[in-house]
């Protein structure tokens, strides 16, 4: 085996790591105290004299750029500017908030430690800032606009938990970037922010439908299907082929103007999935990243998985998916009493079938349903088969019955054979078995509905991340999960052959980007329950390890303290002791947030609208799926709303679902804070989402009582799992069991102190349950990405070159030649031009071999479930010892070889004894459950019979045009630049000039085909973009050789009007433009 060393994180003990952290801040603390003092010098410089400041500025600013130019840049220079253009912002912000508030009410205090954080921020430093310091409205942005103004590439990139933050983020950097605009030594410089759009793959939905339209209607894929895929495959094939290549913000900059900023914001996953796209590009060429609310997506603990359904599928597959979602939404039905039935259980955290569940689940029995019976049974196969077919729609009613037999008959065809449960057969050879396993995954999500998954306006199920209370757009569970998912909501979504390209964590991002990020958060320090005083959170300790710099607190002196809990035994006391103590007490702003599912916020509202009514109340929900323009604006429309009429005492009380608890603002007009109080409900994951809460009031506390806490039983039974039953103690163990912590809180129901103590208790077992060996997982990610992830592709790729593509070894290993190369005896002389272009052609067809290999193997793809399959089975193998210390640490390394031993070991040859994965057998097994499919897809796709088209030769673009009559408009004036070469079309031949469009002393530069006989020339569109292509001058003087080229098999486009809408179908043609090869 090949050994390969990996660098899996720090080499030393992070304790001692952190020990130099704060060694080093002591060598360097002149510089942020010479930043912090050269700012507040040149803000009131700027306040006292503008003119002069200005003049002072714009000297420093083109002594900076001459130093940049000459790749001379010091230390002092770079200081310099950086402090004055950090003033003239804070300058401008104190002008600007005191014009707003007639003078007053600006914090000089807070503005110092506004003016620290940027100077800190600009030596890359971590920084906890508390609420209402000013981190996103005025550090942020003044760091953002100083780093890419000074970093040398001159962009910087600013990311936030949500849009919504984001948004207000984007809105908070305009106004900064204004300012700079303004100046006058930058009129001839480009400033700007852009926002990060996420890459929200749509795949054909349309298509996969009309499939199992096909497939339950006809039992074989139908005409319109295969067209509809042919349309889908080169519809995407035409977009991707005419994008226009522009620069992302990650890769290195060509044409850097000296001068320009460019701040680019986006929400943190998006950043995230870029870097997992091309993960050494993006470290190599992204400029600094300043993230706002770091600490949300490491806490919340979800891997980054972005995974899709291939529209290459079977009749057999589409048939095996949708017996499998009858199975789950028929044990779904029998366990729908749930909890409150005695049919699941909380279980470490989570929940689980309880034993009358396990039995429940195992004797469902597919032999005894029938179309007509009035069974349990029987009664929840129909409504599952009506939920599909109203998915799918199109299927006549009188075709239901018949359907509904073929579905049953391939649901007990699907099932396996049904044995006695007290047989000791392995899971999926009986059904009793089957059932069970689908009863556990149905139990560990049919509690957490309206929790984690929701139906949203439109009616479909989606998912919700609890941790920022948000919709996810295209976000799915692994496909076992998601199939229990649905069956729970009542919806089926169209049978896809899920598969996966890309997986990775937060912790991997930031160790792979950590020379780059700077971290900002409100509860990066949290404050500790018992002991009243800050601490350092699980992040900011891993920040610190990771990056090599500290963690800095910026805030005011005030701890705010938790609310002490009122534990209930139900939500009907809660609610009473709820609405009893809000009448009791003098109303005021009120933010309640609830901890429980979408149903319990609602719940909670209507209780309060009962006793208030609803003209001083208000509920925010979830914040909707990003992608949903409409939903979006709505929800920021009333989130912006709703926090203003808070503020301004307009309504008494705002429920949320949590949303309004992450980084939300309270604050009136005159930019004084209203007297807030918090209320929460439920059991917050953590002390840090608590801190969010609570941090939402901006007053200093006072002598009264501003915050409270209910919860009920319900609440916390999931937690008291996390303790041993007594009969599983060893003798030995001193820890806590069910029964002593049960007992703990009976005798503290009563007694606030003793149960806040005991919820503390339940947050550090949940931290260590959740906890996640921040090492391993880094070195797991790139142990994945760099060997077993080329490994899987290099096996699938053959796969499929040599038993879908019908492709020879030898054919095989001279596609994947690294350099083609032509030696003849040692000497080295010129070829002639026909072993050239013999040499070219072979190449060409190789490339075009390698492409075929790559579009089929995008729709073969590897499993979705691949790193946690391996991850799972790996886990059932004995531990291996941890270390006793904190460090990086050979545990982490010798549990991460076993692991590569592990993946890569052969158990299949039985003579080597080995224990392994066995990852060539599962690949096999993937690769034959989708072989047929696939190969139906490119013969369905005709991909074959157009590669001339869609692969270019050497020193050729290729795009996709469709062609138009052409009309020289009024007053615009046309003139012939250069005379190319004769193409042909449609069975006439025309002369390709390139010509010059003129109006109003703006040019153009078109192509047009001209043909004598023609009254007009023919002009070339791209339908992408509906508009003509033109070019470039620099282009220009590469062409060499324009030709059309009508595809074997004609392909059509549909094109988009303005508004989105769907246009006209257009013939599309392969554009060729030979170009010379560049200098």
């Amino acid at each position: 085996m090949l050994h390969t060393e990996y660098s899996f994180g720090p080499s030393q003990d992070t304790r001692m790591g952190s020990v130099i952290n704060r060694l080093s801040l002591l060598t360097e603390p002149n510089k942020i105290i010479r930043l912090t003092h050269a700012i507040d010098t040149y803000k009131n410089q700027w306040l006292t004299s503008r003119e002069q400041a200005e003049v002072i500025f714009s000297s420093l600013q083109g002594r900076f750029i001459d130093k940049q130019k000459q790749g001379k840049m010091d230390e002092a220079t770079k200081e310099s500017y950086q402090a004055a253009l950090a003033g003239y912002l804070f300058a401008e912000n104190k002008r600007s908030f005191e014009q707003q508030n007639a003078g007053t009410g600006y914090s000089s205090e807070k503005e110092g430690r506004q003016i620290k954080a940027v100077a800190l921020a600009i030596d890359k430093q971590h920084l906890h800032m508390g609420t209402g310091e000013g981190k996103s409205s005025v550090v942020i942005p003044i760091s953002a606009i100083v780093e890419a103004a000074t970093n040398g590439q001159g962009k910087v990139v600013v990311g936030s938990a949500n849009g919504l933050l984001v948004e207000e983020l984007t809105q908070n950097i305009k106004k900064y970037t204004e300012m700079v605009s303004n100046l006058a030594c930058n009129k001839n410089v480009t400033i700007n922010t852009q926002r990060i759009s996420s890459e929200n793959e749509q795949r054909g939905e349309r298509t996969v439908k009309q499939l199992m339209r096909d497939s339950l209607l006809e039992n074989e894929s139908g005409i319109q299907a295969k067209n509809q895929q042919f349309d889908s495959f080169w519809n995407s094939i035409i977009e991707t082929t005419n994008e226009r290549k522009e620069e992302k913000y990650y890769e290195t900059s060509k044409d850097y103007h000296h001068g320009d900023i460019s701040v680019y914001v986006g929400e943190e996953r998006n950043i995230v999935f870029d870097w997992m796209g091309n993960r050494k590009i993006f470290e190599k060429g992204c400029p600094t990243i300043l993230m706002d609310e770091a600490h949300v997506a490491f806490d919340r603990g979800s891997p980054y998985s972005q995974t899709s359904g291939s529209e290459a599928l079977s009749n057999e597959t589409i048939q095996s998916g949708i017996s499998e979602y009858l199975a789950n939404y028929i044990v779904a039905q029998r366990l729908k009493l749930g909890l409150k039935g005695g049919l699941i259980k909380p279980s470490k955290g989570g929940y689980e079938l309880s034993d009358q569940g396990v039995l429940k689940a195992q004797l469902t029995n597919i032999s005894n349903i029938t179309i007509e019976g009035k069974d349990e049974d029987s009664l929840s196969f129909m409504d599952g088969v009506d939920i599909v077919l109203k998915n799918i729609g199109h299927v006549p009613p009188k075709r239901r019955v018949q359907i509904a037999e073929d579905l049953l008959a391939n649901l007990k065809q699907f099932i396996p054979e049904r044995t006695n449960p007290l047989e000791k057969d392995e899971i999926g050879t009986n059904q009793f078995a089957y059932f069970e396993s689908i009863g556990n995954e149905i139990a560990k999500m049919l509690p957490n509905k309206e929790k984690m998954f929701t139906t949203n306006r439109r009616g479909k199920n989606q998912l919700r991340d609890a941790y920022i209370d948000q919709l996810l757009s295209n976000n799915k569970y692994n496909p076992t999960t998601q199939m229990a998912v649905l069956a729970i909501a009542g919806k089926f979504e169209p049978i896809e052959r899920s598969i996966s390209y890309k997986n990775s964590t937060y912790a991997s991002f930031v160790y792979g980007v950590q020379d780059k990020l700077v971290a900002f958060s409100g509860t990066l320090m949290t404050p500790d329950p018992l002991k009243r005083r800050m601490k350092r959170g699980a992040f900011a300790a891993f920040l610190e390890s990771t990056t090599k710099r500290n963690v800095h607190m910026l805030a005011s002196p005030e701890i705010k303290l938790f609310p002490k809990p009122r534990l209930l035994d139900d939500t009907e006391g809660l609610y009473n002791l709820l609405v009893n103590n809000l009448t009791q007490e003098q109303m005021r702003p009120t933010l309640i947030v609830d901890n429980g599912s979408l149903d319990s916020a609602k719940e909670t509202y209507a209780k309060i609208v009962e006793k208030f009514g609803k003209q001083r109340v208000r509920l925010l929900t979830s914040k909707p799926a990003e992608g949903d323009e409409k939903e979006e604006r709505k929800y920021e429309r009333d989130l912006d709303r709703f926090r203003k009429q808070l503020a301004e005492g307009e309504i008494d009380i705002l429920i949320s679902s949590g949303s309004a608890a992450l980084g939300t603002n309270f604050v009136k007009k005159d930019a004084h804070f209203p007297d807030l109080r918090t209320i929460t409900i439920g059991m917050p994951e953590s002390e840090e989402k608590m801190a969010q809460t609570i941090g939402r009031r901006r007053l200093l506390e006072g002598e009264t009582q501003n915050h409270f806490w209910y919860l009920t039983q319900a609440d916390i039974e999931p937690y008291i799992t996390y303790f041993k039953d007594e009969k599983d103690k060893s003798f030995y163990d001193l820890k806590k069991g069910k029964g002593e912590i049960t007992d703990d809180i009976q005798r503290a129901k009563n007694d606030p102190d003793k149960l806040f103590k005991i919820m503390v208790e339940f947050w550090d077992k949940a931290r260590a349950a959740r906890a996640v060996d921040t090492d391993f997982a880094v070195g797991y990610d790139i142990l994945m990405n760099q060997e077993v992830i080329p490994t899987v592709e290099r096996y699938m790729k053959t796969q499929i070159a040599l038993k879908i593509l019908g492709f020879t070894e030898q054919e095989l290993t001279l596609i994947y030649k690294q350099e083609e190369k032509t030696q003849r005896d040692g000497q080295r002389h010129e070829m002639v031009s026909e072993e050239i272009e013999a040499e070219e052609r072979k190449a060409w067809d190789f490339r075009k071999k390698r492409k075929l290999i790559d579009w089929t193997y995008q729709q073969m793809g590897t499993p979705s479930t691949l790193y946690s399959d391996i991850q799972q089975a790996y886990s059932l193998l004995p531990p291996v010892p941890k270390s006793s210390t904190n460090a990086i640490s050979t545990a982490a390394i010798n549990r991460l070889l076993e692991m590569k031993k592990y993946i890569f070991a052969n158990p299949e040859g039985k003579a080597t004894n080995e224990i392994g994965f066995g990852l060539s057998a599962y690949l096999d097994s993937w690769f034959e459950s989708g072989k047929e499919s696939v190969s139906g897809y490119i013969n369905t796709t005709q991909i074959k019979e157009n590669m001339d088209t869609i692969v270019p030769e050497k020193n050729t673009d290729i795009s996709f045009v469709d062609l138009r009559l052409f009309g020289v408009p009024p007053g615009v004036t046309m003139k012939l630049v250069k005379k190319l070469n004769v193409t042909r079309w449609k069975e006439n031949e025309y002369d390709v000039h390139i010509v010059e469009l003129s109006h109003d002393g703006e040019t153009q530069k078109i192509p047009i085909l001209y043909n004598e006989a023609l009254q007009r020339p023919l002009i070339l569109f791209d339908p992408t973009l509906n508009e003509h292509i033109y070019f470039k001058e620099e282009e220009i003087e590469r062409i060499q050789e324009i030709q059309i080229q009508a595809p074997p098999v004609p392909i059509q486009y549909r094109t988009r009007l303005e508004n989105g809408q769907p246009g006209d179908v257009v013939n599309v043609f392969a554009l060729k433009i030979r170009l010379s090869p560049p200098l």
